[in-house]
């Protein structure tokens, strides 16, 4: 499994996260929870999501995991980055489905998305690409670039990324969903 990762690593805006102790060893601690897994080739990309998604050929990539930003033109803007780049049955998807600006974005976006859980808290995906996008599609989700070619991409921020939940991520992602009731 080729496993991309892509985070600035300088944690959120929020005041909590900023004023964590460990921030300034968070990338050090993710490397060390990613070498505990194996059978993986890992490639860490430390910059923003939106221009990661540049390094990535549209209709390349199997599974992108979206967990950055929780505002609303953030989720927006990430999911029209990397949409295009998901290949016909591959699968996008993402956490913190609870917070508002996550909420609306993959709801204006993707309407019919699927819902799970662990733990008690949500995470969305949108999977089974039928087919290359359409005209329509695209000019919806945006122009884009092209570039090199992935197995799988995983975005992922670092309190994410210990591999018991970095496996998790996985199952739950390819795994059987709830249904959004709403």
């Amino acid at each position: 499994i080729v496993f991309h990762c892509v985070d600035h690593w300088r944690g959120s805006i929020d005041i909590e996260h900023q004023s964590d102790p460990e921030l300034h060893r968070v990338y050090d601690i993710f490397q060390e929870n990613m070498a505990q897994i194996k059978g993986i080739e890992l490639h860490t990309h430390r910059m923003s999501t939106v221009a990661a998604s540049h390094l990535f050929g549209d209709g390349r990539v199997d599974f992108v995991w979206i967990d950055a930003s929780h505002g609303y033109d953030d989720v927006v803007a990430d999911i029209r980055a990397w949409w295009p780049k998901v290949k016909v049955g591959g699968v996008i998807g993402g956490d913190d489905l609870p917070m508002e600006g996550v909420k609306r974005a993959v709801g204006d976006i993707f309407p019919h998305h699927e819902v799970g859980s662990e733990r008690g808290w949500k995470w969305w995906r949108v999977g089974g690409r039928a087919e290359a996008m359409d005209d329509d599609e695209a000019d919806f989700i945006g122009p884009f670039t092209r570039g090199a070619v992935p197995s799988i991409l995983l975005d992922s921020a670092i309190e994410e990324a210990v591999p018991p939940r970095a496996n998790a991520m996985l199952e739950h992602a390819l795994g059987e969903p709830e249904r959004d009731p709403a």
